[in-house]
């Protein structure tokens, strides 16, 4: 039976690798698969070199919503490299509280062993760099009887209530970004993020067709009554 299940991930700071120019490490808008199967690998306790059961997580179907598109900011860095004449210098660019549900679909069992992993990881799960953790536990949800797609399609905006007050209108385009196959009447393009191998000595990554479209979610904080601080006319 497949099962689906939502990983909201929710951090102060987060980076997902895209193209790497010279001293200049760039980051998507978005989360990658390969991050994503980073993370669950890390959960499960999964070496670098265990690419057998790497490669089953691979299977899984995919989707990605950008709930809180967040600010991309630069992180300066040098680095001191005693046996060279010069220190290096690298611009390592992240995304600033940003949040996105991502929805996985596979087989129960293995989507059973994603959960508990998830909720009792070995190695401490990270968004896109080891040194940018969650805000907290990270929130996984199941589902039944929907794919990834459609359930990122029904599942309510998940921005948290600061930001959806001072976003004001009623309503929130998300842009999902899925596996191609989930919705093949749309135009597919190629993103460079599916996992060969994370091992160390021989780290590479396939290309992956993936689509793109965008969901209407509703503003709650809209409708709701201020609280009017009547301190305010005294």
């Amino acid at each position: 039976m497949m099962k689906t299940i939502t990983l909201k991930l929710n951090g102060p700071m987060q980076s997902y690798g895209n193209v790497a120019y010279f001293s200049t490490r760039s980051t998507l808008r978005f989360p990658t698969k390969s991050a994503v199967i980073g993370l669950i690998s890390s959960a499960l306790g999964y070496d670098r070199t265990d690419e057998k059961r790497i490669q089953e997580l691979n299977s899984l179907k995919f989707a990605v919503r950008i709930d809180m598109p967040g600010k991309e900011r630069s992180d300066y860095q040098i680095m001191h490299r005693p046996l060279e004449k010069s220190d290096k210098t690298i611009n390592r660019k992240y995304l600033a509280d940003a949040l996105f549900l991502v929805a996985l679909s596979g087989p129960e069992n293995l989507i059973n062993k994603i959960v508990w992993a998830i909720e009792h990881p070995v190695y401490q799960p990270f968004l896109g760099r080891k040194a940018y953790l969650p805000a907290g536990p990270i929130i996984v949800k199941k589902f039944n009887h929907d794919d990834a797609l459609h359930v990122l399609k029904k599942v309510p905006w998940q921005a948290p209530a600061w930001f959806q007050k001072q976003y004001q209108k009623t309503t929130f385009s998300a842009v999902i970004i899925a596996d191609a196959e989930l919705n093949r009447q749309k135009e597919p393009f190629l993103l460079h993020d599916k996992v060969e191998s994370f091992n160390s000595d021989n780290r590479y990554f396939s290309g992956r067709l993936t689509i793109q479209e965008n969901v209407i979610l509703i503003n709650d904080w809209t409708s709701k009554p201020e609280n009017k601080d009547y301190f305010d006319e005294v």
